[in-house]
């Protein structure tokens, strides 16, 4: 059963980026210049990075969001969460060599990061910021201190600001939540599409389709699968609750934290 899933995640977009210590040259606009060379970069539901500049100071990645998944104007109004979160994100990464060259480089010649989302329809966008001082915290801050799990939670709290989204075959994505030791994602389901006893009655099927598709998107997605490497660092599986917009009854699929360890 198809699902989509978005999460604002993006301080961890830089992992996609194939850039090493050793082509870099020691320079920002070395570093801008190679990364230019390699653009579009996918990055997977979220959208596409298309363009770095140097603006104000600060190197400005543009992504052009696919508003399907991402509401601009939700954004607009958080500009606080959205920064956190990328903070967060960056400092959980930073031991990643792209997200580790950009941020020395970055320090070193007292530059910031800023990220500029627009909608590829709409044309609307918002703009978060990193400061030159954010990265060489970040960059000073040992690994060890990062909290993923409120990490995790944070990501979960932004993505709810996605929902309700409506997906497709009679399913609307309605929340995200941290349940116990699960990732628990919310659909509402329209019965006259789909049977929740009968989905209930195929349980395995059901089960492994839902590895399946995780175990494909992710290779595919850098969203989704930094995603589940985040679930994983907290120990967390990922579960699918489905109710029935009628009859209200549920239907719950799990996939375990030792599942996901496998993917």
């Amino acid at each position: 059963m198809k699902k989509k899933l978005f999460v604002v995640f993006v301080g961890l977009v830089l992992v996609s980026m194939g850039l090493t210590p050793y082509n870099a040259q020691g320079q920002v606009k070395t570093l801008v210049k190679e990364i230019r060379q390699i653009l579009p970069i996918s990055l997977g539901t979220m959208g596409d990075m298309t363009e770095v500049n140097q603006v104000d100071g600060n190197i400005e990645f543009t992504i052009q969001c696919n508003e399907e998944f991402v509401d601009i104007k939700t954004l607009q109004q958080q500009p606080d969460q959205l920064r956190q979160t990328m903070k967060q994100s960056m400092l959980a990464q930073k031991d990643d060599p792209n997200v580790k060259l950009l941020i020395d480089e970055f320090s070193k010649y007292n530059k910031g990061i800023t990220y500029r989302f627009i909608g590829k329809n709409s044309g609307q966008s918002v703009k978060v910021s990193l400061t030159p001082d954010d990265l060489k915290e970040i960059k000073n801050t040992p690994s060890t201190v990062v909290d993923v799990e409120k990490l995790l939670e944070m990501n979960v709290q932004s993505s709810n600001t996605q929902c309700p989204m409506v997906i497709g075959n009679g399913l609307v994505w309605s929340k995200i939540a941290i349940e116990g030791n699960y990732v628990v994602y919310y659909y509402d389901v329209d019965e006259d599409y789909a049977s929740i006893d009968l989905m209930k009655a195929n349980e395995d099927l059901i089960h492994q389709s839902l590895i399946d598709e995780l175990k494909a998107s992710q290779d595919a997605d850098v969203t989704l699968k930094t995603f589940i490497k985040l679930c994983k660092q907290s120990h967390k599986g990922i579960a699918y609750r489905y109710i029935g917009s009628t009859t209200g009854d549920t239907g719950t699929f799990y996939i375990t934290a030792d599942e996901l360890e496998l993917l």
